[in-house]
């Protein structure tokens, strides 16, 4: 009677964990060509060579994943690029103003990464970080173009933004822990069994 080792790895959990890494991977690195690209338009070189550097930095993450397998330390890293990133962005306004833009991308990583409790605690605070930075900026730029009123907004945007990830992460976790509980009575029932089983489909095909 076959049975599972106790290492044994969940092949599903594996490949979602590899599927983020490529997908968000892909995603920043198109961002920062593209960030690239409108800051050598502009002429701001200075801005095109950080930007160059942070879509490198990102590309080399994604070299290490695939080298090592290790999704905690490079959600890890990645997250703290980008969330120094659009911090930086967001006090620097970057190119055209449109630097203060970049923190938007920041709970749709943070919830693509973790579980939906964890995310939205690291959002909460990640937005507690942007309104200490604002308020700094309000005491020393006398002329900031983001004022009271478009800071609440923007910042409303962030939240709605935020509670709409988390009910959509929450759900999406409750189906995926129901399938985990039907894959694990699926395993039990395999390894404790003495007669040998199929599965059909509705066609009768194994």
């Amino acid at each position: 009677m076959q049975s599972y080792p106790d290492s044994y790895t969940d092949p599903f959990a594996e490949s979602d964990q590899a599927r983020k890494v490529n997908y968000l991977s892909s995603l920043m690195i198109i961002i920062g060509v593209l960030m690239v690209m409108v800051n050598v338009y502009n002429a701001t070189y200075q801005n095109a060579f950080s930007a160059a550097v942070y879509f490198v930095v990102v590309a080399l993450l994604l070299i290490y994943y695939h080298y090592k397998q290790r999704y905690k330390l490079w959600s890890q890293l990645f997250l703290a690029l980008n969330v120094i990133t659009s911090l930086y962005l967001f006090v620097q306004k970057g190119t055209e103003g449109f630097g203060i833009y970049w923190p938007v991308i920041i709970p749709f990583l943070i919830f693509t990464v973790f579980e939906p409790v964890r995310s939205l605690r690291l959002t909460i605070a990640y937005l507690l970080v942007m309104i200490a930075i604002q308020l700094t900026k309000w005491q020393l730029i006398t002329d900031d173009s983001l004022g009271i009123t478009g800071f609440v907004v923007y910042l409303s945007i962030l939240s709605t933004i935020t509670g709409f990830l988390f009910m959509h992460n929450k759900n999406r976790k409750t189906a995926e822990d129901f399938a985990n509980q039907e894959r694990e009575k699926i395993k039990v029932l395999l390894n404790h069994t003495s007669v040998g089983m199929v599965m059909l489909s509705s066609d009768m095909r194994v």
